[in-house]
């Protein structure tokens, strides 16, 4: 998941309030776990996310309901990224 810009952080922060349980990004070549719930930790892990080029964070969240709001958001950030590239392009 790329997170390129302020838009795109506000859809996240949106998706985490969202979410009725623990929802968290862990590093998978340190095992760092960033609660998301937690704003100091939220802010952090989102600078984390933004400077991810080997795309390491992987998303976690316990209640089945919140699958559904983060595949969303997933949906949304990659049409959004198909336009900037498209928009490059031409």
């Amino acid at each position: 998941m790329k997170i390129r810009n302020e838009y795109q952080i506000a859809l996240f922060k949106n998706a985490v309030v969202q979410c009725s349980g623990y929802v968290a990004l862990v590093d998978a070549k340190t095992g760092r776990e960033y609660d998301l719930k937690d704003n100091s930790v939220l802010t952090e892990a989102l600078a984390r996310l933004v400077l991810d080029y080997d795309e390491a964070l992987e998303l976690f969240v316990t209640r089945r309901e919140d699958v559904g709001i983060m595949i969303e958001l997933m949906d949304c950030l990659s049409r959004e990224e198909k336009d900037i590239l498209s928009k490059k392009a031409s």
